[in-house]
């Protein structure tokens, strides 16, 4: 049988967009233009149908083939719709609703610009009839999170300021825990603008156009990819590797915030969690909102991240059918709130939390 390693069988081998720049620069410039994107040659019928031959039948490659296939067809063929949405749920299962309320009443309710044309816009849109939150708040206490960062603080000494340069970071964090006199190396990957580990090889390979929003965002990829993935070895679930790894990234701020919100709201509404399904254009336009709601952007911006979010979401579907999105990127923040869940109702010493960075213990959700 033919290794995973002979050939690629993860999503974002051929859900890869390669024209973002210039689609996001179409799309910003034309309300009516519809996003036109290019992914690797690889990401055809043929191509994927030989090499799901290769692996077992009912194995996680072959699962993982499945969807991306359905995913081929889909760009030539509207009634492949149900057969791509099936697929997500095998892989990824749904998005939560209570989330997703909780969410968009959470910023609606402490925003600064109430009552303003944004603000308006998403009440009636979503056709939001009260901002009072659910009865069960997905976050956790103050104190908990405070308990957790005491560990995390004690544990990882933090460097100075690491600015927007997260090759530094990386290199820095890499040293720092000791990965490197391991093997461990930093790679820079043309064309490319996210992060991924890679134990196989011992590599964390960033993208060359991976730039960071804000200062603090550097240091927070770096412990992601280092702290969150490296050091502590493959895990055994995706959910609780990714879930994890941003809890890692929330200890970094004096108080609890959300990670991956806006990437959770775009999948919820696009997929039809929160009312009908939506496609890339009424879910872009509810996110840019959003965040100018949230105090994290100013319009302009917050028009540039919205589309990024959304190619995350819509990648590998269809722009322009509701409903044709990829349910991968809602697992970070879920999985994030199930696994505060589970520290919130043990609270962990510091030798157990510890024992979850460096591998020797895993969490189970």
């Amino acid at each position: 049988m033919t290794s995973e390693k002979s050939f690629p069988v993860a999503l974002h081998n051929y859900f890869r967009i390669l024209n973002i720049s210039q689609e996001r620069n179409k799309f910003l410039e034309s309300p009516d233009y519809i996003p036109k994107f290019i992914y690797p040659s690889h990401f055809n019928e043929k191509d994927i149908l030989s090499r799901q031959s290769l692996v077992g039948f009912d194995s996680k490659e072959h699962h993982s083939l499945s969807y991306i296939y359905s995913g081929a067809r889909l760009q030539s063929r509207d009634n492949e719709l149900e057969s791509f949405r099936d697929n997500n749920r095998a892989l990824f299962g749904e998005p939560s609703e209570l989330y997703v309320k909780e969410l968009i009443i959470w910023i609606l309710g402490t925003s600064k610009y109430k009552e303003g044309l944004e603000y308006n816009y998403i009440i009636n849109t979503l056709n939001i009839k009260t901002l009072s939150l659910p009865s069960s708040d997905i976050r956790p206490a103050h104190g908990i999170f405070a308990w957790y960062k005491k560990h995390f603080e004690k544990y990882h000494e933090r460097s100075t300021d690491y600015g927007y340069d997260v090759i530094l970071a990386i290199n820095s964090e890499l040293e720092k825990s000791g990965l490197s006199k391991n093997g461990w190396k930093l790679q820079v990957v043309d064309g490319e603008s996210h992060a991924r580990t890679s134990h196989a090889n011992k590599k964390i390979k960033i993208g060359k156009l991976y730039y960071p929003r804000t200062t603090i965002s550097a240091e927070r990829i770096a412990i992601h990819e280092v702290y969150g993935h490296a050091l502590c070895g493959p895990r055994s679930s995706i959910m609780t590797s990714e879930g994890f790894a941003l809890v890692l990234e929330q200890l970094l701020d004096d108080r609890f915030k959300f990670r991956r919100s806006y990437r959770y709201i775009a999948a919820c509404l696009g997929w039809g969690a929160y009312g009908d399904p939506m496609n890339f254009r009424s879910v872009f336009e509810i996110i840019w909102r959003l965040m100018v709601l949230a105090g994290a952007y100013k319009e302009r911006n917050a028009k540039k991240y919205a589309f990024n979010e959304c190619c995350r979401v819509f990648r590998g579907g269809r722009n322009d059918i509701a409903g044709a999105v990829c349910l991968k990127d809602m697992i970070y923040f879920k999985s994030n709130i199930d696994i505060w869940a589970m520290l919130s109702s043990r609270k962990m010493n510091y030798n157990e939390f510890i024992d979850i960075i460096e591998g020797r213990a895993e969490i189970r959700l």
